[in-house]
């Protein structure tokens, strides 16, 4: 990139997908040949005088998600000469704040691009409400969408590809964890199927909006790990645990997840069989460095190409709440 010493604001800096993503990141793109070392301005709740990672340096400010203003302390290092990085790793409930501080930030002359994390809203009408609010704003042209499975290794070897069948599995062995709070109100199908699930599957695709205009469930079936309500501490419904199949005048698809299963398995296959015979192709998506090294690269470098859309994710809902329907 031009210019490695940019300034990029991070919204949620606190959190657990930053503190384990998104920093380890970084500190492995400062060690890079040529170097990625943006000034980085980590926004969060906490009474916090600075914020240590090893190997980086991060000014810590902060926010305040009750008001429109958000972090008074950032006037200080926006520069107009320059364009500023917003990157949001905040729950999607305080995605509409963070588009209209930015939206303010770049009414006021400076040049600006934002990174919202996945999920894009947490409904269909969530996700159009966003992207009204982002056009009325002025800055839906500014703005990414990340979802860090389209920069795993194995994901970005996929391509557009004729294919009959794809099945995508993650199981993980470990829980909900520190995610209860949130993950309950979005449970497996909402949290892996609606954005990374679907996402990989729109990068094989030429049209995915034609392609889902019509499909049929197969199989649905949701489960919840035994000690999920324990854990919760309250009676749920939330699944921790889903397989999907679905059918397409053109495919068929299969979708496992779940939480604390008896082994971790994360893969895609492409035309599986019991034999995996001529033509089936499976990827191991653990494989290759942290996605966020690349996420992070093609955001300061202006590279867009990799990012899923507005209108994949407003799809994205409208097939979940056509399955959730049933």
């Amino acid at each position: 990139m031009n210019n490695p010493r940019v300034k990029l604001f991070i919204f949620g800096a606190t959190g657990d997908l930053v503190r384990r993503k998104v920093f380890p990141a970084f500190a492995m793109l400062r060690r890079g040949t040529p170097p990625l070392e943006p000034e980085i301005i980590a926004l969060g709740r906490k009474d916090l005088d600075s914020l240590d990672y090893p190997g980086l340096k991060i000014k810590y400010e902060k926010a305040s998600f009750s008001n429109s203003l958000i972090c008074e302390g950032c006037e200080k290092y926006l520069n107009k000469s320059e364009t500023n990085y917003f990157y949001s790793a905040l729950p999607p409930a305080q995605q509409e704040l963070v588009i209209r501080y930015v939206a303010a930030v770049a009414h006021e002359g400076y040049q600006v691009r934002l990174l919202l994390e996945k999920p894009f809203g947490t409904s269909l009408a969530g996700a159009e409400h966003l992207k009204d609010v982002l056009e009325k704003s002025g800055i839906l042209s500014a703005t990414l969408l990340c979802d860090h499975y389209l920069f795993k290794e194995s994901v970005m070897k996929l391509g557009k590809r004729e294919f009959k069948k794809l099945k995508i599995v993650v199981l993980e062995k470990e829980g909900v964890g520190e995610r209860l709070a949130y993950y309950d109100g979005v449970g497996a199908l909402r949290d892996m199927i609606q954005s990374h699930f679907l996402n990989t599957t729109f990068r094989l695709l030429e049209n995915p909006e034609s392609e889902f205009i019509n499909f049929e469930i197969l199989k649905f079936r949701k489960e919840q790990y035994p000690e999920y309500k324990i854990e919760l501490g309250r009676e749920s419904e939330t699944e921790t645990f889903v397989e999907l199949e679905l059918k397409t005048e053109l495919h068929e698809y299969e979708f496992v997840t779940g939480k604390k299963r008896d082994k971790r398995e994360a893969y895609i296959e492409i035309d599986p069989s019991t034999t995996l015979g001529a033509g089936a192709r499976k990827f191991d998506l653990d494989a290759g460095p942290n996605p966020y090294e690349k996420v992070m690269n093609d955001f300061l470098s202006g590279n867009k190409s990799g990012f899923a859309s507005v209108e994949n994710a407003i799809l994205a809902w409208r097939i979940i709440e056509k399955i959730d329907a049933k």
